[in-house]
């Protein structure tokens, strides 16, 4: 599912690229592929779901002391009403961009409601991402650290665990907040000096475009391969850790994950129980 989203995203705006090299310009078309269809829709979607995901998996472990239960079906909640949002003002950018009387680009961004619009739902939408990730990384390294059986871990192979469950949520979450932070810029300089826009040049490709797509979509494609890898090859990791992967992990390829969770906490229970059942 996560493979599908985030290739079908690269191909959209693959084929934006490869028109705009072609034809040397920005039209409508290129900008409704590159921009509302491929980066508004398909790439906030994908990031959603992948962080709703991530939630999923982090309330099956155990909760920690302060967390409330409802936090689990909040903060999904949340994403899946921002990407509703993302998504039905980029249709309508899109809509007002093909059948509008705008002879370019440069003039439905600088003089359309619109797109004004659709900046600052963006904006909001990917500052309440970044805020979200944050804390599911919080939480996934709260329960982590928490569990009895991983201060028994060696500490490389503690630091290996933590990189790659937590180092990815990281970078997205930054990856996220910088894009906010670019159409937040945009959308006020919209307001301030309408002649200008942020929209061009290396800065905006780079910062806005390229960096915020790049970094999670590596983040997310190492988080999938790195856990359903042979578990053996982390040095240092207990017997609980290395588990043989099944039918199921191939079909999952977050199962890993979900496990590590689970493995670590069933084996505090029943040391738990033992120390009893000497007493």
């Amino acid at each position: 599912m996560v493979h599908v989203l985030l290739w079908t995203a690269t191909v959209v705006e693959g084929v934006a690229y490869g028109d705009m090299l072609a034809s040397s310009l920005s039209d409508k078309l290129n900008y409704t592929l590159l921009d509302i269809v491929g980066r508004g829709i398909l790439e906030f979607s994908t990031f959603v779901i992948v962080t709703i995901y991530w939630f999923n998996l982090t309330s099956k472990a155990r909760a920690g002391a302060s967390e409330k239960r409802f936090a689990f079906t909040l903060f999904p909640l949340i994403l899946g009403t921002a990407a509703v949002a993302v998504t039905v003002t980029s249709t309508f950018e899109a809509v007002v961009l093909l059948h509008g009387d705008y002879p370019t680009v440069h003039d439905f961004r600088s003089t359309s409601k619109i797109h004004k619009i659709s900046l600052i739902v963006e904006s909001v939408a990917w500052g309440i991402h970044a805020i979200i990730v944050s804390i599911c990384g919080g939480m996934v390294y709260t329960r982590i650290s928490s569990l009895p059986t991983f201060a028994q871990v060696r500490s490389r192979a503690k630091r290996n665990i933590i990189t790659k469950m937590i180092i990815p949520i990281i970078f997205c979450a930054l990856s996220y907040a910088i894009r906010s932070g670019w159409y937040a810029a945009d959308f006020v300089s919209r307001l301030t000096a309408p002649g200008n826009t942020f929209e061009t040049g290396v800065g905006w490709y780079v910062g806005n475009v390229w960096i915020p797509t790049l970094v999670p979509s590596m983040c997310l494609l190492y988080s999938i391969r790195k856990r359903d890898r042979d578990p053996g090859s982390i040095d240092g990791v207990s017997d609980v850790l290395l588990q043989p992967r099944t039918a199921e992990d191939v079909d999952d390829p977050f199962q890993s994950f979900n496990r590590t969770f689970r493995d670590l906490d069933d084996d505090s229970k029943d040391e738990s129980a033992s120390l009893f059942m000497d007493k």
